[in-house]
């Protein structure tokens, strides 16, 4: 993570598009708020409207503890690629910190229109999000944001199951029945449900990795 966000903060006037990927847990948010604090002055940080129902609007909080890590890194809230549009404050070398995009609501014209207005001035974009939902289906967000040819990062955390030492490149999302037993989640439920790696989701290698 330090090599990462030292090339993102260094990086600059290239104009560049970035791509963080990872499952729940691997430091997607660490990353942000690691490059927020090294380059503040010039950093504008963005968190999606979902995640203020499990930590707070304020601040980016990272889930490396049970009940959440604050960052103490402010934040502003979004929740659409035209939020973004508004609020972004674009000028040469800033860094604009984006974090949970799959949830933002976008189409293949106002991601274009955002990352357009970044290139013209100077402005680079980084995006953080889940590479799969629970059932190791792509984003949306995230294939429209590959058309972009961003720079592209994968990041893992380590499989959850005890003595797996594998890369955890997915997230395993359980379901809590009436008598307390627990299951993996069906195909058929929703695709978002906003929960945390300490009671909903668990970080698992592809050889773990469950789902109905």
């Amino acid at each position: 993570l330090d090599q990462l966000y030292h090339n993102i903060i260094t990086d600059q006037g290239r104009h560049i598009i970035w791509s963080i990927e990872a499952g729940m847990g691997a430091g997607k948010t660490t990353l942000l708020a690691l490059a927020a604090r090294e380059a503040f002055r010039r950093a504008q940080v963005f968190k999606h409207g979902n995640d203020t129902q499990r930590f707070g609007p304020t601040t980016l909080v990272t889930q490396a503890k049970d009940n959440g890590h604050d960052t103490g890194v402010m934040a502003q809230t979004y929740h659409t690629a035209a939020d973004l549009l508004q609020k972004i404050h674009f000028r040469r070398s800033a860094i604009v910190l984006i974090d949970e995009w799959q949830f933002a609501q976008a189409s293949e014209r106002s991601l274009a229109t955002l990352i357009n207005r970044a290139q013209q001035t100077g402005t680079d974009l980084v995006f953080a999000h889940l590479n799969t939902d629970f059932a190791r289906r792509p984003w949306n967000n995230g294939q429209l944001l590959n058309r972009h040819h961003p720079i592209q990062y994968v990041l893992a955390a380590r499989c959850a199951v005890a003595d797996c030492h594998e890369p955890a490149l997915f997230s395993m999302r359980s379901v809590t029945l009436p008598d307390g037993r627990t299951r993996p989640a069906h195909t058929e439920e929703p695709i978002e449900q906003v929960g945390g790696i300490a009671n909903t989701y668990t970080p698992t290698c592809a050889g773990h990795h469950q789902v109905w």
